[in-house]
């Protein structure tokens, strides 16, 4: 059974905090920026894992 992914493309914790947070830091310049899902989260995305996101978009995302 393959390993669930952390975020889309990556199994890795470091990976997908780094990626979460440096595309965060770069929509959050002048504000108005919504983190959301695309279209919806891969069944390969753990609820776990999402929830993990979110708390990053929480800590990174604050304008």
């Amino acid at each position: 059974m393959p390993r669930r992914r952390v975020v889309e493309g990556t199994t890795s914790h470091a990976a997908a905090e780094k990626g979460v947070k440096s595309k965060l830091l770069v929509a959050k310049k002048g504000g108005g920026y919504i983190y959301h899902s695309h279209d919806s989260v891969p069944p390969s995305v753990s609820l776990e894992s999402y929830e993990w996101v979110m708390d990053l978009v929480d800590r990174y995302g604050k304008y």
